[in-house]
């Protein structure tokens, strides 16, 4: 808002009119709305990049711990059958 604060202070005094003069007054405001809507396109833009990256980074976070879980159940498994094997031989040595 300060921009647009800044830029609409600027037009009025580059008129420099006494009088009420519809079109130069026209203009300014026009220049002033056009410049507002680009300084508003980029920030959206810019919001909208920012909203991805963190859906990006979500994503890749999400198939992290997904992975992670997959190897912890592998993991597990893994050890409930190297314990259960341990126990057998045990139970066949006695």
């Amino acid at each position: 808002m300060g921009e647009f604060e800044a830029m609409y202070q600027e037009h009025l005094a580059s008129l420099k009119c006494k009088e009420e003069d519809y079109q130069y007054i026209s203009r300014a405001i026009d220049e002033v709305l056009e410049q507002t809507r680009r300084i508003l396109k980029e920030s959206i833009n810019t919001l909208n990049d920012d909203i991805i990256r963190k859906q990006n980074n979500q994503k890749v976070e999400d198939k992290f711990k997904y992975e992670s879980e997959i190897y912890s159940k592998i993991d597990d498994e893994f050890s409930n059958e190297s314990i259960e094997k341990e126990e057998e031989k045990n139970k066949n040595n006695m």
